[in-house]
Parts: C-alpha cells; sequence; structure tokens
C-alpha cells in the first residue's frame, strides 16, 4: 500500500505516531520520553486514523447478572423480632420472710425426739425445736425445747488469713445437750473425753444480728487459746456447760479486767486431770451486771454466770497450767453444726 501524505504533517512524525499507536493496540505501555512524545504529537491526545492503521479498542463486556437476585428497592425491610426481656419478679416482704423461713427451717438439723417448726418468738419469727411425746430428754410433750440460727458463722482459714464462714447453730435446753454431750463422749477415746457446748445462750437475741466465733489469744495474747463468740450488742446469759453440778469458782483479772468461771476442782488442780477434762471448760467475758454472781455456788448445766455484751471466750484448761491451743473440732455439734446452750 502507498503512504498517504498528510499535508502539515512532517513524514518522520508520522511513521512515529504510527509505532505509538501500534504499540498501544497491542498492549505495550510506553513510559517516559516515547510517551512524552506522543502526548506532544497529537497535541488534545486524540489519536488520528490513519491508512493502514486500525484504531481499535475492545469494549469491557458487561457482566453476566442473570444469576444474581435483584432487590426491590420499594419493598419493606422486615428487621428480626426482638425478645422482650423477662420481667424481674418482686417479692413482698411478706413474701421475702415466707421464704427465708422455708430456707431456715430446711438447713436445721433433724434432732431425734424433736419437731421442727416456725414459730413467732420475741417478736421474731424463729426455727423452734418442739418435744414430740417419748423423747428421750425429759422435754414434756409439746414445750420448747430449743431453735435453731442461721446467723452464725465461724473464721475458716484460707491461705494466710481468715474469712468468716455461715455456718449455723443450734441453742438447745440443758436436758437435750447433756444427753447429746454424753452420747458423743462415750463414742471418744480414753484422754480425749470432752468437747465445748458453747456457753452462750443466743436464744435471747432480739434481732437477726450475726454471731462470730473465732478463735483468739485473749485474755492473755498467747496463741489461739480460746474459741471467742461475739453476739454483737446483744445482752446476753453466759451459761455454765460443765455436765452435771459443778461447784463454781470466779474471779477477775486485775490485767485485763476479764472475769474466770470455772470449776473449784480446776482452781485446785496444778495441772488438767485425764477422764475429768470437762470440768477444765474456763469461760472469760466482761459481765454487764456485776461479777461474782455464781462465786461459790453449786450450778448445773444450763444455769447463768450472768449477763455480757462483750465477747465471750471458752477453753479447756487448768488454770495454773500451760495453756492449750483450741480448735473448732472439739466443739458440740450435731450434723456438724454447733450446739449452744439455752439459760433454763
Amino acid at each position: 500500500m502507498s503512504e498517504v501524505l498528510h499535508p502539515g504533517i512532517d513524514h518522520k512524525a508520522s511513521h512515529l505516531a504510527v509505532k505509538l499507536a501500534a504499540g498501544v493496540t497491542a498492549g505495550v505501555i510506553f513510559l517516559g520520553g516515547a510517551g512524552y512524545g506522543a502526548s506532544k504529537l497529537f497535541g488534545s491526545g486524540e489519536m488520528g486514523v490513519y491508512p493502514g492503521v486500525t484504531n481499535s479498542s475492545t469494549a469491557t463486556p458487561s457482566p453476566d447478572t442473570s444469576g444474581i437476585p435483584t432487590i426491590d428497592p420499594t419493598s419493606e425491610i422486615t428487621s428480626s423480632p426482638t425478645v422482650a426481656p423477662t420481667p424481674e419478679v418482686t417479692q413482698t416482704p411478706q413474701e421475702k420472710e415466707d421464704a427465708s423461713m422455708k430456707e431456715k427451717l430446711a438447713l436445721a438439723p433433724e434432732i431425734a425426739g424433736l419437731d421442727k417448726q416456725v414459730q413467732e418468738k420475741d417478736g421474731l419469727k424463729r426455727v423452734v425445736y418442739i418435744a414430740e411425746k417419748g423423747n428421750p430428754y425429759g422435754v414434756t410433750a409439746g414445750q420448747y425445747a430449743g431453735e435453731y440460727k442461721k446467723e452464725v458463722t465461724e473464721a475458716v482459714k484460707t491461705g494466710t488469713s481468715y474469712e468468716n464462714k455461715e455456718v449455723g447453730g443450734v441453742a438447745l435446753v440443758p436436758s437435750v445437750v447433756e444427753k447429746i454431750l454424753n452420747d458423743q463422749l462415750a463414742a471418744l477415746p480414753d484422754g480425749d473425753k470432752w468437747l465445748i457446748p458453747l456457753p452462750a445462750d443466743i436464744s435471747d437475741m432480739k434481732t437477726l444480728n450475726n454471731v462470730t466465733m473465732g478463735l483468739s489469744g485473749q485474755p492473755f495474747n498467747a496463741g489461739p487459746v480460746a474459741i471467742s463468740i461475739n453476739c454483737g450488742s446483744e445482752n446476753i446469759d453466759v451459761v455454765n456447760v460443765m455436765p452435771k453440778k459443778t461447784a463454781i469458782v470466779q474471779g477477775i483479772s486485775p490485767l485485763n479486767g476479764y472475769s474466770q468461771n470455772t470449776s473449784n476442782f480446776n482452781d485446785e488442780s496444778k495441772i488438767l486431770i485425764g477422764g475429768r477434762e470437762m470440768e477444765f471448760i474456763t469461760i472469760f467475758t466482761k459481765f454487764s451486771g456485776g461479777a461474782f454472781q455464781a462465786d461459790g455456788k453449786t450450778l448445773a448445766l444450763g444455769s447463768s454466770f450472768g449477763k455480757t455484751l462483750d465477747p465471750i471466750l471458752v477453753s479447756v484448761m487448768a488454770v495454773r497450767e500451760k495453756f492449750r491451743e483450741q480448735s473448732f473440732d472439739k466443739v458440740l455439734k450435731v450434723n456438724n453444726i454447733p450446739v449452744f446452750v439455752v439459760n433454763k
């Protein structure tokens, strides 16, 4: 084919334009001076059409959308249904009290010959024990024999510190305590026949305040030599927990103001005598109504030494011997629940 000359166009430049156009058509990208030269050459940047040169550009085909669902923009969008929260059940004060008493009734231990009931006493609903006919304690059928108190805690060691664990407690009349005590003592080996019924009459309490128990170095600031019982601001009876009838000696320490309450036998002994360990139970406290009310008297288990607003400390020790460490393991219990003694 003969070459066509266009007036006003340099012949050599025309050859360059053809080569550039061919390069673009073939998919070759020219960089630097070649691209710059082509731009200058064509001014507006539009490619001219020349004989013998095909200026073809392949159109990008439209994607196949036949398999894609279409959304009607006028259609309503439906959201997922919202689940309404369950309304919180609000209990009335009476319903809360009923639920609490039901829980306490279930927690109170079963005691042979005694029936558990919910009764009101001193303006407070309690789980009480009522003597059944033919009970082994000599309590008249239908009579009050004690009660259960859920709000009793015991200091439990966790690592290097102590935390209060709720254990509950039962306060029982003396004849019930003595029968349970004697049955458990009979099962213990010689030389270890002692257990401590707790000498605080918590049935005196008029509130649901906690009774807290711990191991104490008081009143001598030496090791855990006593089990402490703290009834808060309640003025309660401190009772004798030595079985049978015991001649009592009371004294008061000029160093710490604690009153000491123990048996005359302990006061006269130099060491703890095996087989008579229960007579070495010693109680310390500060009485709210004066000391020495029981000094020189012979008291039965459950008789009062006096009342106190202070902590009560109890241990088994010879008053003239080195103090022994105490443990909750030696507390009298029913179904692992500590036993307190009612003043009666």
